[in-house]
């Protein structure tokens, strides 16, 4: 069995790493261009739940299982990625639960609206 590594997802739906490149192999009779995909892709979990479901998260990250050798070629490729420089992905560490409850002040991908965020409302007031 592969080596596998967790990584934590900031946004809400998770998010899906795609290590495919489609190469024209060569054409068909009709004309059409065949295409092979490459290393495929995985999708992380995200951090949303059905209302009144128990919280799985570590530090407001949702973890996920994945192959090291894809997690190692992906983050070779997307390193400077603003999901990774903003730790909205949270790559793979010794510990990653610890490490998850470290960036917990990190804000959430489209994370749910508080009552503050609405203009012109009084928390005492709202509904």
């Amino acid at each position: 069995m592969a080596d596998m590594v967790v990584v934590g997802c900031k946004a809400p739906n998770g998010l899906i790493l795609n290590l495919d490149r489609y190469v024209a192999v060569g054409k068909e009779e009709n004309g059409n261009v065949r295409r092979e995909a490459g290393k495929g892709k995985v999708t992380l979990k995200g951090w949303a739940r059905p209302w009144g479901a128990p919280d799985t998260t570590e530090g407001g990250y949702a973890l996920t299982a994945i192959p090291k050798d894809f997690w190692d070629e992906w983050y070779k490729l997307n390193a400077t990625s603003d999901l990774v420089v903003n730790k909205v992905i949270l790559g793979p560490h010794r510990d990653s639960i610890s490490q998850a409850r470290d960036h917990a002040a990190v804000e959430q991908m489209f994370r749910p609206a508080r009552i503050t965020d609405v203009p012109n409302v009084a928390p005492d007031k709202a509904g």
